[in-house]
């Protein structure tokens, strides 16, 4: 039902549906604020891109969806989220959450990364070294003590306002952008 719902938003369709059927979609994008809390998309088999912006969302099970490349959830209200079958993705968004713990280990193709405004967001297990990440976005989180960014080789945008960091590392790398104001920092390790 709520799949129908979205399909109906997204492109007008009004006729009866059957989520059962649809076992491909490239995309589903819906108007930001509906308020759906929950949405089964087990039934989904294979999907590229999946934004659900600002709807409530308190759970979502992404397990099915192990093509996913982009996934937006910006401010819904997950307190947390498995991303372990998601290998695929290169653009993640989990802005305006309620995350506390993030485990991005197996997300090694992920190029832009946002997970600001998760204000209880204290642990985060980063990306293998030498993923694809090349832009970090962690404003106003929870994190603290020594944030080490010298395994990604290719990062260039690094925002990480507002945290609990002491030390950031980011020696060695070629920043196009580098902003960390509003921490706790002692340290700041640029020296290449």
């Amino acid at each position: 039902e709520i799949l129908q719902k979205l399909i109906e938003a997204r492109f007008g369709l009004h006729a009866e549906f059957d989520a059962g059927s649809v076992v491909y979609f490239e995309t589903i994008a819906e108007a930001e604020g509906s308020k759906i809390s929950d949405i089964d998309l087990s039934k989904v088999k294979s999907l590229d891109y999946l934004t659900l912006q600002s709807h409530g969302l308190t759970k979502i099970d992404l397990s099915s969806l192990s093509r996913l490349t982009s996934l937006s959830l910006y401010g819904n209200n997950l307190t947390e989220i498995d991303l372990a079958g998601n290998k695929e993705l290169a653009s993640l968004d989990l802005t305006g959450n309620k995350l506390t713990a993030l485990d991005l280990k197996a997300l090694t193709k992920v190029a832009t990364l946002k997970i600001s405004e998760n204000t209880g967001l204290a642990k985060v297990v980063w990306p293998d070294a030498n993923s694809a990440l090349k832009n970090l976005y962690a404003l106003n989180v929870s994190l603290s003590g020594v944030l080490d960014l010298t395994p990604y080789s290719i990062l260039n945008y690094v925002s990480v306002q507002g945290t609990k960091l002491s030390s950031i590392d980011v020696s060695g790398l070629e920043l196009t952008s580098l902003f960390c104001q509003n921490n706790q920092l002692t340290e700041l390790k640029v020296d290449s």
